[in-house]
């Protein structure tokens, strides 16, 4: 009985104590405190795990676009002291960075690896300050010893002649200071520190050239993207440098694509399979760019080449008809330039009045606008010439430049109307070098690109020293060669504008060649690719300004 009792009072109790909590009031909520709290690290116990809360969540970080080139250049080589060929540039360029870059904004140079850099009164010393805390993609660090190294390198390849010719000599003043000594001054040469047009001074690792020998299929450079793979006639990946002194860039990868043929990469770029073709050498039909032009689809953006295609007189035999300078001039007269650009070109493509592409503002005069297409004018010049008509000239042509062979099509009625017959000829590539110097053609037509983003790239194709090519007239003038000359010693731009002029109203005068026009290079992307820069300048493709919008 007494044990019934004491069950029934020890329920009782609980019930009370349940009955309590259920009606009992909430605790109140504590009011957020403005200061920020710290949180210490919990104790730990030796040979004992202690699991601690898991970190607040953030907005996760937006991941990088790939980027899919496609080109229609194949690639050979990818160490730039190897290669002067601007196929392998559309790849290395992304590796590789010089001293100095292009500035797109102002259309000069300005610092890259080189943060500063000074020209001594005479043109001839260049002081370089190299830019502390850059490391190259495996680590080694960048100083002027690396660059030297670098910048030596050239000797041993096809861009030897950059450097024997200029340098007389390198020299490495501190860990961060380089000087180079010319051998004569040479205004263009800050020009090849950036790489524009020919990348052969892009600085490479040392420690990757000791360790492979060459770095033909192992670049290993300072710049936004690092080498990944090469597929041999397929594609090359790279991937983010994300130690980049620059800051990360833009793409995560970026895939370069090669096409066999224009026709090959426009389907591909009707299905979306890549972002944007690049066509260097701008052998894309015209009716294709017809296309991309009025397609709302994709952007065509054309960019003046450093480059002029040249109708070439033989000159050096003066018993050739081209030795004549009225035929010379009578010819110039009969050439019916607008249709070349408007009809076999589509207008896509300059006539520079000058012996200097447009683009070279400050450099070009229009000393060509006298010779309009007026074939009364040309009939004039023959008679003063004296040659007896019909006058029959051969003209040659390279057999894969097939426009060429059109442009003399073109050319014939015109030239037979005045008393000229022309016997056109194509040559495969060998033959067509050899008769650079057998002078089998009496007239031909080259295409010739500026070494350099400079006026001198243009004034020195018609110097005494670069016969057989790009001189291929075998023109020589000493009054030329010692203005030309002249314009090499001063680094004043107004100075060095007005001796240009005179050098161009000579050659308008001699007529060794005739310009007839100024190709594009050419961007056709998708309409989320941006950032390309008007008048781009450089010969191969650089995609470190490109962005891909959402």
């Amino acid at each position: 009985m007494r044990r019934d009792l004491l069950a029934i009072g020890i329920i009782i109790v609980i019930a009370i104590i349940a009955v309590a909590l259920i009606f009992m009031p909430p605790a109140p909520t504590p009011t957020p405190s403005l200061t920020p709290t710290t949180t210490s690290s919990p104790a730990t116990t030796p040979g004992k795990t202690t699991t601690s809360s898991p970190p607040p969540t953030t907005t996760p970080e937006k991941k990088r676009p790939t980027l899919v080139v496609g080109v229609l250049q194949n690639i050979q080589n990818l160490d730039p002291a190897l290669t002067k060929l601007s196929d392998d540039a559309n790849v290395y360029s992304q590796i590789y960075e010089g001293l100095l870059e292009y500035d797109p904004q102002t259309g000069g140079l300005k610092g890259c690896l080189a943060e500063s850099y000074e020209v001594s009164p005479d043109g001839k010393v260049y002081t370089f300050h190299i830019r502390k805390g850059v490391k190259f993609h495996d680590g080694t660090p960048l100083n002027a010893s690396a660059v030297k190294f670098s910048m030596e390198r050239v000797k041993e390849g096809p861009g030897k002649g950059y450097y024997m010719d200029l340098i007389e000599k390198i020299e490495v003043v501190d860990d961060y200071t380089l000087r180079v000594t010319l051998k004569m001054p040479f205004p263009p040469f800050e020009w090849l520190m950036a790489g524009i047009p020919k990348a052969v001074f892009y600085i490479t690792s040392p420690s990757a050239v000791k360790k492979y020998g060459n770095l033909t299929s192992h670049p290993v450079g300072t710049g936004p993207y690092k080498f990944v793979e090469w597929v041999k006639d397929d594609h090359v990946t790279l991937e983010a440098n994300d130690d980049y002194w620059k800051g990360p860039p833009e793409f995560e990868r970026i895939v370069i694509k090669i096409f066999p043929d224009p026709q090959t990469a426009r389907l591909a770029l009707e299905k979306g399979e890549i972002d944007l073709l690049y066509d260097g050498l701008g052998v894309t039909p015209a009716t294709d760019l017809d296309y991309y032009k009025s397609s709302d689809k994709f952007n065509m953006i054309p960019s003046p080449k450093n480059t002029i295609v040249f109708l070439f007189f033989w000159l050096p035999d003066p018993d050739r008809p081209t030795a004549n300078p009225y035929l010379r001039k009578a010819i110039a007269h009969a050439i019916n330039y607008d249709a070349i650009i408007n009809k076999l070109l589509h207008g896509y493509s300059l006539r520079p009045y000058c012996y200097i592409v447009p683009t070279m503002k400050d450099y070009y005069f229009p000393v060509l606008e006298k010779y309009t297409y007026n074939l009364t004018k040309a009939k004039e010049y023959i008679e003063k010439s004296g040659l007896k008509t019909p006058i029959h000239l051969v003209a040659g042509y390279y057999s894969r430049a097939t426009i060429r062979r059109d442009i003399f099509l073109m050319m014939k009625e015109d030239l037979k109307e005045i008393g000229i017959d022309i016997e056109i000829r194509s040559y495969e590539l060998s033959a067509w070098m050899e008769t650079y110097t057998t002078g089998a053609n009496d007239i031909q037509i080259s295409a010739w690109t500026a070494l350099y983003f400079d006026p001198h790239g243009f004034a020195s194709f018609f110097l005494n020293s670069s016969i057989p090519y790009p001189n291929n007239a075998h023109y020589y003038n000493p009054e030329y060669e010692q203005i030309v000359m002249d314009a090499l010693k001063t680094r004043d731009p107004k100075e060095r504008a007005q001796l240009y002029k005179k050098a161009w109203e000579i050659l308008a005068e001699d007529l060794p060649a005739i310009p007839l026009y100024t190709p594009y290079t050419y961007w056709i992307t998708q309409k989320y690719i941006t950032g390309i820069p008007e008048n781009y300048p450089l010969q191969h493709m650089y995609l470190g300004w490109l962005k891909k919008k959402a």
